[in-house]
């Protein structure tokens, strides 16, 4: 009979919705991806618990009085009394009232409760998920064992579980890590402790293996655990609200990166050596503590501080377990995805190889260790530009991780992402959309907007759509995966960098040469800083210092980037590689640009050559070599063998790229310009208008695009006014001349 209203809650500014007196600590978090049956688990244990006391867990007029942020908190955090607790705190009239509702006694009530029967609900009501009852039936068959006078599965909370709440309720940065401190000493005091009397220690070591191995799987769990963001958050707001300064006074400054500084000086530094010495005799705890740490540092982008605890983990797994144990495969993938974020491949190489193929071997196809491992040797092939190869482990991927973990798990996304990755690398910019969507899509509505694989993906559709000429929609794209990836990664992490580079490309490429040297500067800093010289995402910034330079019209200093980029490639990734080829190319247009024709012209040969034979005549960066060949061609007279290049570029790009792609404008115009140099203006007039008009409508009146045709218009009218004197030509120049003019000026 009671109003659902009085019980339902509505917010507008987060969206919690639903009846917070039985909503589970990981709907209040409102990430999609933690709520499962073990939610509904904790709602019938809320239920439960008010049959046997009469009472909620919170009281709900308590719980209403305070602020969202506070009934979120409370909710995950604040453990409710026991039904027997809340007998005895509940106004005595009322206890009596609810106790003879329940045809007993208050103190006969209390009595039944304390035993047994209330360990039933508060195991239902952990916060923890995994602590609670799997499904509703396996709760009803502890209420039938409760009944039947059966031993139950639910239990009192044991001591590590109550610590393990406690680290839980204490997120901010200086508690987190001063408790992930206080957890590895806990750790080594209570070895220690053991080791005290040697005749005792065998037999305490034996007594206590268990309860140390839920020590190293405590603390592996804190570590993986780890929100940086979330510290970096925190220290924002201990700064405003200590120091009373102004939200204005620290504006842009990386909290999240000084977050992290402050763990790897005060944690992460002295955790391995504290590992090292204080589980020495335990080689297998050591192992798995160093291996959580080696992954922690991975992923927070200290790649180099990860290789000393992942070495050593590998090390003791193999001598320990044997090179076939799981454990050490996982480690043996780990130590390969791990160098090959290094920008070590031929390293990483050895280990993925062994990975994958004792994980088959020994596993199976399906297990999730075999499809990390395959995963992670597709990443390695497409970071050679061994794109076949890559593209058979992602599909195989994909369809294994469909079927066996579903459409929609964290690792199958990963699959679609990197099969939608694939596919753009190969220039097949239509199907790789269909899965970037997917995987995007997905990864929002199950991991929420701000999770690292989200903006990862937030990132590759403003990728894809900048190589389509979508330069607007990418922008956006581009803009929030940059805000995300500072926010919750760090300025100076190694994702974040790549939003700081693409952003930077997308500005060179619309012309915003002044601001795209700013992200440009800033992405090749911070790679050389926490990648180092030669890695191979320190080359794409080389690169692009050097493309920036040339668009800008200094030439000597696009050369040095461009001739660094070139030398280091080779040596780091081989003459095929599709990046190597890449910096062979610019070198080639720089060349030509300066007139150099005669020294352009092997740089231009080698890249389409290479390019032909290893990405095939239809990808985007083979259909470029051809245009470009055939601008040189055309600047050296030989107008005849520039049309046959510059031909086959339009029909491909046309095909490929599709009729308003920058590139293929870019082509049609190079075709009109050569049959004004050839004197043929009628035939030169249908390839330009069509450029300008597409460009008009594309891009509008205003943009730098439209500078290009319009002095090909112009030059167009002049050579046909003076082959041909004509008042009509020489206006039609005046006045696309006065149109540039006036853009040059507005600009």
């Amino acid at each position: 009979a009671q109003s659902l209203t009085e019980k339902t809650l509505f917010t507008e500014q987060g969206q919690l919705i639903g009846t917070p007196e039985y909503m589970s600590p990981e709907q209040a978090e409102m990430s999609a991806v933690d709520v499962d049956t073990r939610s509904d688990v904790y709602a019938l244990g809320v239920i439960l618990y008010e049959l046997l006391s009469g009472r909620l867990p919170f009281d709900p007029k308590t719980l209403r009085s305070k602020g969202f942020a506070e009934i979120q908190r409370i909710i995950r955090e604040e453990d409710p009394p026991k039904p027997s607790t809340k007998l005895t705190t509940t106004a005595s009239e009322e206890s009596t009232r609810i106790a003879e509702a329940r045809k007993t006694k208050l103190a006969e009530l209390q009595s039944t409760l304390r035993r047994e029967l209330e360990w039933i609900p508060l195991k239902a009501l952990r916060k923890e998920r995994s602590e609670r009852y799997g499904s509703a039936e396996a709760f009803g068959e502890d209420v039938r064992r409760y009944l039947s006078g059966d031993p139950l599965e639910a239990g009192p909370e044991s001591s590590a579980y109550r610590l393990k709440k406690l680290l839980r309720r204490n997120k901010g940065p200086v508690i987190a890590v001063a408790l992930i401190g206080i957890a590895l000493v806990a750790g080594i005091i209570g070895t220690t402790i053991f080791a005290v009397r040697a005749a005792e220690q065998a037999r305490i070591a034996e007594q206590r293996a268990e309860e140390l191995q839920q020590v190293a799987d405590f603390q592996s769990e804190q570590l993986a655990g780890i929100d940086v963001a979330a510290m970096g958050w925190s220290l924002r707001g201990k700064m405003l609200e200590e120091l009373e300064i102004e939200p204005t006074d620290v504006a842009g400054a990386d909290f999240t990166g000084a977050a992290l500084k402050l763990l790897n000086e005060h944690v992460f530094e002295g955790t391995q050596a504290a590992i090292n010495e204080q589980f020495a005799t335990q080689p297998l705890v050591q192992a798995q503590l160093l291996q959580s740490l080696a992954m922690t540092l991975l992923q927070t982008g200290l790649l180099e501080e990860a290789t000393g605890p992942q070495e050593t983990a590998l090390q003791l797994r193999g001598e320990r377990l044997g090179e076939d144990h799981p454990d050490t495969l996982r480690s043996i993938n780990n130590m390969g995805l791990l160098l090959m974020l290094q920008g070590k491949h031929e390293e990483a190489l050895g280990h993925l190889t062994e990975a994958l193929e004792k994980s088959r071997r020994i596993l199976g196809d399906e297990h999730p260790n075999t499809l990390d491992a395959l995963n992670n040797m597709g990443l390695l092939l497409n970071s050679q530009g061994k794109y076949d190869e890559a593209m058979s482990h992602y599909i195989e991927g994909l369809e294994v991780s469909r079927r066996v973990l579903g459409e929609e798990h964290p690792d199958t996304l990963t699959s679609i992402n990197n099969v939608g990755f694939m596919l753009r690398s190969q220039g097949k910019y239509d199907e790789a959309m269909l899965y970037f969507l997917e995987a995007m899509q997905s990864r929002r509505r199950t991991l929420g907007d701000e999770h690292p694989d989200t903006l990862q993906s937030i990132n590759n559709m403003g990728d894809l759509l900048a190589r389509q000429g979508k330069y607007v929609e990418a922008m956006d794209y581009f803009n929030e995966a940059l805000a995300g990836r500072r926010r919750v990664l760090g300025s100076e992490h190694p994702y974040t960098l790549n939003s700081i580079n693409n952003k930077g490309l997308l500005l060179e490429s619309q012309g915003m040469y002044d601001e795209a040297i700013e992200y440009f500067t800033e992405a090749l800093n911070g790679r050389r800083h926490v990648l180092g010289d030669e890695h191979p995402s320190t080359l794409v910034s080389i690169n692009n210092m050097g493309l920036l330079f040339h668009s800008l019209g200094r030439y000597d200093e696009a050369s040095v980037f461009y001739t660094d980029a070139i030398e280091v490639r080779r040596r780091v990734l081989g003459d095929e590689h599709p990046r190597t080829l890449t910096s062979i190319a610019n070198m080639g247009v720089l060349l030509e640009n300066q007139g150099k024709y005669d020294e352009a012209t092997p740089y231009y040969r080698e890249a389409l050559e290479t390019n032909r034979r290893v990405l095939g005549d239809e990808h985007p960066d083979t259909l470029g070599s051809m245009n470009n060949m055939g601008y040189l061609l055309r600047s050296q007279g030989r107008y005849d063998e520039a049309f046959v290049y510059f031909t086959e570029a339009l029909d491909g790009r046309r095909r490929v790229l599709g009729d308003e792609h920058p590139n293929t404008l870019n082509t049609i115009t190079n075709l009109g310009d050569l049959h004004v140099m050839q004197g043929k203006y009628d035939e030169a007039f249908g390839y330009l208008n069509e450029a300008l008009e597409v460009r008009r409508r594309v891009f509008g009146d205003k943009h730098r695009a439209m500078f290009a045709s319009i002095e090909s218009m112009i030059d167009l009218y002049e050579a046909w006014h003076e082959a041909e004197p004509d008042a009509g030509h020489d206006a039609k120049a005046a006045a696309y001349q006065a149109q540039l003019d006036a853009l040059r000026a507005e600009e």
